[in-house]
């Protein structure tokens, strides 16, 4: 939400926290039961703004997102695409593994979400063998052809390989747990 308003509106040094307020206030309205009360967010910015400021920015800050909150992300899709591919607990962390090594790398944001979604799925399924590597099923889902998928499963296969050796381990230490079924440490090779 910061990237989108930023993107459109520019906001001082002094007024960024403002920003990072109230685009905890919109996401929380939208993903969670409670929202925060107002006195606790002028509590957290230690007085730097007042309820009215916040509120006033606050409708400012979804005026200049066209009122356009939420949008699909890549996971959205590989929610949906995970349940039409019909994998076990290993293969759909393993996907959203993949497509988690690409938030952060710069170049990954010019794909499509639904595309980058499609891409993560397609490389954990030749990952794992998977014959046909691209179902028609999920292809016809998805609306992306394996030929379209290529470049950017090329990039996610690369992310994939790289990973041990990478500066940034926060997405592999995660995906190294138990409960993710510690398919950052499985051995596998693209088939």
């Amino acid at each position: 939400l910061i990237d989108r308003y930023l993107s459109r509106r520019s906001a001082s040094r002094r007024r960024l926290q403002l920003v990072g307020v109230v685009a905890m206030l919109a996401a929380v309205k939208f993903e969670e039961l409670h929202a925060p009360h107002l006195a606790s967010l002028v509590y957290i910015t230690d007085n730097a703004y007042t309820r009215r400021e916040i509120l006033d920015m606050e409708c400012s800050f979804v005026a200049v997102l066209g009122f356009h909150v939420l949008v699909p992300t890549a996971f959205h899709f590989l929610d949906r695409l995970q349940r039409a591919n019909r994998g076990d607990d290993f293969h759909r962390n393993l996907a959203q593994y993949v497509l988690e090594l690409g938030l952060v790398e710069y170049r990954m944001i010019g794909y499509e979400p639904s595309r980058a979604a499609a891409a993560a799925l397609y490389v954990s399924n030749r990952l794992l063998g998977m014959r046909p590597a691209w179902p028609e099923s999920v292809a016809q889902l998805s609306r992306w052809s394996e030929g379209a998928l290529e470049a950017c499963a090329g990039e996610y296969q690369a992310l994939f390989d790289g990973a041990p050796h990478h500066a940034l381990q926060a997405v592999r230490k995660k995906f190294s747990e138990k409960k993710r079924a510690g398919v950052a440490k499985s051995s596998l090779r693209y088939l």
